[in-house]
């Protein structure tokens, strides 16, 4: 074995040591590394390479392609078995070592980052049946009236032709948002549309931020309605929140908040999803009668957005959410697939504590 194997090795291994050793929530991870390192190659990489217009994900896979293809070939000309053996075991190790530095190094380390929630002091709040009901008919009320101001047919057709349009005013609405809660927003994060239609929908996945290439996807497919929820989520990754909830809960703020009406309606409509999500889990015999109370609109818009992603059939979904949901929990995800929804209690967390913040200010104020 040659020193520069093992000093890659060494270097894989010391890099997981690190990430063990940090925990989650380290101060040291957050200061040096995420508001540090991290927007270094942010920033360099965004002012080069993420200026190209090709999707860098098609390099990867040819990239991997073309390395596991030498290392087929390097095999098949080895002789002997043992031989055969050592040259696929030591070239495998290699291969994963590299993966391993990669990923930590230019974004995997910010799974140990402070929490939003402990920065901001978002408070823990738990939402019981009658608090989740009128949330419910709060964001339906609230759909119907942003409803009536938009031309969903115009708006498709535009997004589907032009969607840099909206990756633009995704991006100009999460770096707003990032300024104002005091996080660093460096680079131009991309958001990329991966061919063929249903490459990430086969898998129920409707984006994806790939470390790797520092870019997010997302799967054309997709309903447009869902587009600017989606692109502002992946962007939270992108500018360095690995938590799944925590970018759901920046893409809720970025999205609601923005002076864009249709990006407006797409983050209420992502946040209504999870809501009705939780509300079908915990009453599956309620969910019914409570759809079809639902706005005539509203109802139509969910069942669109549910019958672009039926276009694609699942791939081996329960393998599918076992490998993400060991994924998510061995980085320090709590409850794994089902963090995606904790962003309904951040949300309301936040709310609560903003209105405190307004009754404090006023008092003050008197």
């Amino acid at each position: 074995m040659s020193k520069k194997t093992i000093f890659l090795f060494v270097f894989a291994f010391g890099t997981l040591l690190i990430a063990q050793l940090a925990g989650s929530g380290s101060a040291f991870i957050e200061r040096y590394y995420y508001r540090g390192f991290f927007q270094l190659i942010r920033t360099g990489y965004d002012m080069t390479i993420g200026r190209l217009p090709i999707p860098m994900m098609y390099f990867f896979v040819i990239v991997i392609v073309y390395v596991l293809y030498r290392l087929v070939r390097g095999i098949r000309r080895t002789t002997g078995l043992k031989a055969k053996f050592t040259l696929t075991l030591i070239s495998l190790l290699q291969f994963v070592s590299v993966l391993i530095v990669y990923f930590y190094w230019v974004w995997g380390f910010n799974y140990n980052r402070v929490s939003i929630q402990k920065t901001l002091g978002i408070p823990e709040v738990e939402i019981d049946s009658t608090t989740l009901r009128s949330l419910i008919d709060e964001t339906a009320l609230l759909l119907s009236e942003l409803r009536a101001d938009i031309d969903i047919e115009q708006i498709t057709s535009h997004m589907e032709a032009e969607g840099i349009d909206y990756e633009n005013k995704c991006r100009q609405g999460i770096e707003e948002t990032l300024a104002s809660l005091g996080y660093p927003h460096r680079g131009r994060v991309r958001i990329r549309r991966l061919y063929p239609k249903g490459s990430l929908l086969h898998v129920s996945t409707a984006g994806v931020y790939w470390p790797f290439v520092f870019e997010g996807h997302i799967d054309p497919g997709l309903h447009p309605i869902t587009w600017p929820f989606t692109m502002t989520h992946e962007m939270g990754h992108g500018y360095g929140f690995a938590d799944e909830g925590t970018c759901n809960f920046l893409s809720w703020i970025s999205c609601t908040e923005h002076q864009d009406v249709f990006v407006q309606y797409s983050g209420w409509m992502g946040y209504f999803r999870y809501l009705l999500s939780d509300f079908r889990r915990a009453f599956p015999r309620e969910y019914s009668p409570l759809f079809d109370g639902l706005p005539s609109e509203i109802q139509q818009d969910l069942r669109d957005i549910s019958a672009y992603a039926n276009r694609y059939e699942d791939i081996f979904p329960e393998a599918r959410d076992a490998i993400y949901d060991t994924y998510l929990k061995s980085h320090g995800v709590k409850g794994g697939l089902i963090n995606y929804s904790y962003m309904i209690k951040m949300a309301e967390g936040w709310k609560r504590m903003n209105s405190l913040e307004r009754k404090a200010a006023l008092s003050k104020d008197d």
